[in-house]
């Protein structure tokens, strides 16, 4: 009997993995079948689509090939985005020091070119100071650097689990009583 339920079970998920290849194989042939499949596929199990592109995408790129990626070649992968893929809400970059990860100098600039024409853009808050930037320069939608794993938090962070938490806290605290954020969004 238990090799009956192993059997099963592998032929089930098989059958799974075959079935969503065929979906992404349709995706890929079909860019418009894409957009109106994932939009009622969305709508019916209230799935939304965050895009990471601009900050997660471009911040592992070598740092011998970030010359390539001006603010002008960003825009232009911004408008793709939102034209081929249409996402739900899209992160559009992070508030971090230009040392770190100069790819991302530009993210504000990319926050207030989208924010003209869109409400769903959001910047990366890593910490309380960076949040206060944000505030300052317009921001309104706010991701932040959360994990379960305190050696994930503390390379990303420099902060411990508990710790995080705790300036998560401060920074909902200020961001529900800032009166310059009318309507906040927080992922």
């Amino acid at each position: 009997i238990k090799i009956e339920i192993k059997f099963n079970y592998i032929k089930i998920k098989c059958i799974i993995i075959i079935i969503i290849m065929s979906i992404v194989d349709k995706i890929i042939k079909n860019r418009t079948y894409f957009k109106s499949y994932f939009s009622n596929f969305n709508k019916i199990l209230g799935i939304k689509i965050f895009d990471v592109t601009l900050r997660d995408g471009l911040q592992s790129i070598p740092l011998n090939e970030e010359p390539n990626f001006t603010f002008e070649n960003k825009l232009k992968l911004l408008n793709h985005i939102n034209e081929e893929y249409s996402p739900n809400d899209i992160e559009l970059g992070s508030i971090v020091s230009p040392k770190i990860l100069p790819i991302l100098k530009d993210s504000m600039k990319l926050y207030d070119y989208h924010s003209q024409n869109y409400n769903n853009g959001y910047i990366l808050i890593p910490s309380k100071n960076r949040l206060k930037t944000g505030i300052n320069n317009g921001v309104t939608n706010f991701s932040f650097i959360t994990s379960v794993s305190n050696s994930f938090q503390e390379i990303n962070t420099k902060r411990s689990v508990e710790q995080n938490k705790n300036e998560l806290i401060e920074m909902m605290y200020e961001i529900f009583s800032n009166e310059k954020i009318i309507n906040p969004s927080i992922k």
